[in-house]
């Protein structure tokens, strides 16, 4: 398998942040590798993946409005942005709805992408 270099770099980065390095990978090493982990570490990388989300998704909103500032306000485009990820579904535990594909694949663009304008710009 090759891998670019610039996902090499967000996978190290990845690595450093505590969470499962995801860029350039198969769709299922994600799943794979936090189902080999114990409770206590899943729950640590789930979490981190979560919160390096939210600084996504604010700074996806950033980047949004900055471009186009007639068209969109912060706080709509941070609920926009939100849905469209699966952040505000509303339900937790054991009554919540599982993520779509597209959500699932939308998470892991915003964190991507994050990752590499943020550490890297």
């Amino acid at each position: 398998m090759y891998i670019k270099e610039r996902d090499l770099l967000i996978n190290i980065c990845c690595i450093e942040e505590g969470i499962v390095p995801f860029v350039g990978m198969e769709n299922d090493h994600v799943k794979i590798t936090l189902a080999k982990m114990n409770e206590e570490e899943r729950r640590g990388a789930a979490r981190k993946f979560r919160k390096l989300l939210k600084k996504a998704v604010k700074y996806a909103a950033k980047q949004l409005v900055m471009h186009n500032p007639m068209r969109h306000s912060y706080d709509l485009a941070v609920e926009s942005i939100k849905r469209r990820a699966g952040l505000k579904i509303g339900v937790r535990g054991t009554e919540a709805k599982k993520l779509t594909y597209a959500q699932r694949n939308f998470r892991r663009h915003l964190v991507e992408r994050y990752i590499a304008e943020v550490r890297f710009s």
